[in-house]
């Protein structure tokens, strides 16, 4: 027999105050109690009492006022089970059919538990699973929203560069255009000073090579003075000799006179000759040095321009760059402002190798 785990039933608990049945399994048990009172009260001959009803009145209440306090099923099948033990006590206990009916009334209490704490244990696996998969889900819910929030702040940051991209090609399409006129009157320039150096290159070479021609007559007049200067001498030399030989004709004196005054007059034409030469060097040396002159300060002025235009191939190079246009290809188009201002253009035209060759024949 199992042991009741409620109280022992006192005298309290056999209260004569009735109490309304609303549970099925109270009424039938109270029928069931009743049933076996009058079947009890057959065999042993005795005519049902007041006493018999007072204790099944007492039964119903006990179970009415256990059943008040029970948590769960389990409890209501153990106020049920001493319930009926109350009736085994107090009949027949030896009874073969209240044995018979108390071992299947235990058994049948015994399965109702055990399906009852299947039941609550289904129920707290069940609640178990529900707890994990709402916090799964709520961690799930919780990475989704943090990843909504992420590509949202993504997409606010992706907006926000493309617009100032946008402003930034905006801003980079005017410096190439003004870039461009800018270059193209450096390069227009350049160009007009190069021509300019050009023509200055070819008249101080042709003034070398008349200077050359100068110095080469310079040279055959200083040749001939040193002739005529020893032609001199030997003149000298034979006018001495005329004159110490001079006694035997007047003749020979004035031919000789004759001769000495025009090897003077030769002396005096080459010694003019030699000083106009000279003055024409001298002009020809400060005109020399007024070219270098003008030849340094065009140079300057082309060193100039050139720096301005390295430095305006480094500034496209840097634009260019910052474009997404790879080192590569900088560096086969090189330093010409010109490809590299064409390059841009193409860049903008969505031109992807290099100088576009249908825009720019003549630079691709």
């Amino acid at each position: 027999m199992m042991q009741s785990i409620l109280p022992p039933l006192g005298s309290r608990a056999y209260s004569t105050r009735r109490r309304d049945i609303t549970s099925p399994r109270a009424l039938n048990a109270a029928i069931y109690q009743s049933t076996m009172t009058r079947q009890s009260a057959d065999r042993h001959g005795i005519a049902p009492t007041k006493t018999s009803q007072k204790f099944v009145d007492d039964v119903n209440d006990f179970i009415q006022q256990s059943l008040m306090t029970a948590r769960n099923k389990n409890d209501e099948f153990k106020i049920y089970q001493q319930a009926f033990d109350l009736l085994i006590e107090k009949f027949d206990q030896q009874s073969p059919a209240m044995v018979i009916v108390k071992k299947g009334y235990d058994d049948l209490i015994e399965d109702l538990v055990k399906q009852s704490q299947k039941g609550q244990q289904h129920r707290l696996v069940v609640q178990r699973s529900m707890t994990s998969l709402n916090n799964a889900l709520q961690v799930k819910q919780t990475a989704f929203e943090k990843k909504k929030k992420g590509f949202a702040d993504l997409l606010d940051s992706l907006n926000h560069t493309i617009a100032d991209l946008k402003i930034e090609i905006v801003e980079l399409h005017e410096t190439v255009r003004k870039e461009t006129k800018t270059l193209r009157k450096k390069t227009a320039s350049a160009n007009k000073t190069q021509n300019v150096i050009h023509k200055i290159c070819k008249k101080i070479q042709k003034r070398a090579d008349t200077k050359k021609a100068y110095q080469d007559s310079i040279k055959d007049n200083v040749i001939k003075r040193e002739q005529l200067e020893k032609l001199a001498v030997d003149t000298q030399r034979q006018l001495t000799e005329v004159l110490n030989s001079i006694s035997n004709s007047n003749m020979n004196v004035a031919h000789t006179e004759i001769s000495i005054r025009e090897i003077e007059a030769q002396i005096e034409e080459y010694d003019m000759k030699i000083k106009q030469r000279n003055d024409l060097i001298v002009q020809k040396a400060e005109e020399k040095e007024i070219l270098r002159n003008e030849a340094k300060v065009i140079g300057e002025d082309s060193q100039k321009v050139l720096e301005e235009m390295d430095e305006l191939s480094r500034n496209l190079k840097i634009a260019l760059s910052s474009r997404g246009v790879s080192g590569h290809t900088l560096t086969m188009v090189g330093d010409d402002p010109v490809k590299l201002v064409a390059l841009a253009i193409s860049k903008k035209n969505k031109f992807e190798g290099g100088i576009d060759p249908e825009m720019f024949p003549d630079l691709a």
